[in-house]
């Protein structure tokens, strides 16, 4: 709801004679005190500022009612929840190579190079001969083995 700026700028007919009768209903802004035309041009602005807020107003109410009406979550933010719900810690695999190596067992490590995996099984065998053995498996199936011999360190 707009609020309409009274026109001071032209008369009618039957204004004009009203006002040779001494009824002024619609003056002339020019022919107006300073003053008046001073209070007029603030009124003007006046009423512009406010036509422009009722604007904003019902720009924001509109904008207000369509969020009132979301209800819910995207399916982005869903499946966001989902996938971070699902996750349970660390796999078996890794709990069972921590309690070997708690356990003092040698246990594989696994490394992906160029799309080749290799698994390397390392051991100790302690004995007459004191030795490092590694086993190395790539995911192509071929193994390799390889041995140190250990001396003591004083």
């Amino acid at each position: 709801m707009a609020i309409y700026k009274p026109d001071w700028e032209t008369r009618t007919q039957s204004e004009r004679d009203k006002e040779a009768e001494g009824v002024f209903e619609k003056p002339v802004l020019s022919e107006e005190t300073i003053a008046v035309q001073e209070l007029y041009s603030k009124l003007r602005e006046g009423f512009d500022k406010i036509n422009e807020h009722i604007t904003k107003v019902a720009s924001m109410q509109s904008e207000i009612n369509i969020e009132k009406t979301k209800t819910g979550i995207t399916t982005d933010q869903a499946n966001a929840i989902v996938a971070n719900t699902a996750k349970t810690g660390i796999t078996t695999q890794q709990a069972n190579l921590i309690t070997a190596l708690n356990e003092g067992r040698s246990q594989a490590v696994a490394t992906n190079q160029k799309n080749v995996t290799a698994t390397i099984e390392p051991t100790v065998t302690i004995g007459k001969a004191n030795t490092l053995n590694f086993k190395v498996t790539l995911s192509s199936g071929t193994v390799y083995t390889t041995s140190l011999n250990l001396t003591l360190s004083k």
